[in-house]
């Protein structure tokens, strides 16, 4: 029996089965690494249309906040000498009139976070292979938080004490205080110092997100003319 054995095992062709499961072996690491590119190419074209998208949000904002900061900015400069004359208590009724046309112009910005938010909701933004590029997505999309914080407190303000203040002391249909001594008392200047320095903090902010825009640009275009080459 053990001979029978013995003779058989001699018989094998060791050589031929080591190569068939080298073979195999072969195989089986060339799937994986096949596999592995890819998902690693799947991956990094991902990565490349998230960036492409992150560079049409952010031209959006910065066109956006160009043209809102040059808004408030031109807004600031009309009220400034008006601001003047109530500073010294020379302000005239014609002024004032300015003023409160000024005042009622509502403006809002749109700003453009729908690859952010896809990114974030999707589990997306671990594809992004750069961290320092990671880091900026994440403080730049903090940072339009912030503006949006600022803006719903400036149209806070406005709802609960500008317009409500202009509904009861102006008539709108005939562009007159209904009593001009208004301009001459605390509520008045308040009203009007307070909305100012709440346009005076947006405008800040325009400012500052415009430039972070601009950087933020700036590290898109390198990584995007970088993968290119």
């Amino acid at each position: 029996m053990n001979k029978n054995n013995n003779c058989k095992a001699s018989n094998y062709d060791w050589g031929r089965l080591i190569l068939e499961l080298f073979v195999v072996f072969l195989g089986i690491t060339a799937g994986f690494v096949l596999n592995n590119w890819r998902e690693g190419k799947s991956s990094k074209e991902l990565e490349s249309k998230y960036i492409e998208s992150f560079m049409t949000d952010v031209e959006s904002n910065i066109e956006e906040l160009e043209n809102a900061w040059t808004s408030d900015s031109i807004w600031l400069k009309k009220a400034k000498p008006i601001l003047g004359q109530m500073a010294v208590e020379e302000l005239n009724v014609d002024s004032a009139k300015r003023l409160i046309s000024m005042v009622v112009q509502v403006s809002k910005i749109e700003i453009h976070t729908t690859t952010y938010t896809d990114m974030v909701n999707s589990g997306n933004m671990k594809i992004i292979r750069s961290f320092n590029l990671k880091k900026e997505i994440v403080d730049y999309h903090i940072a339009l938080e912030g503006l949006a914080f600022v803006e719903k407190y400036v149209e806070k303000h406005f709802s609960s004490f500008v317009l409500p203040f202009v509904f009861n002391k102006f008539d709108i249909l005939k562009g007159e205080f209904i009593d001009n001594n208004i301009l001459h008392t605390p509520e008045f200047s308040n009203i009007i110092a307070g909305y100012t320095s709440m346009i005076q903090q947006r405008e800040d902010n325009y400012s500052k997100l415009l430039k972070e825009s601009k950087q933020f640009k700036l590290s898109l275009e390198d990584i995007i003319k970088r993968d290119g080459q």
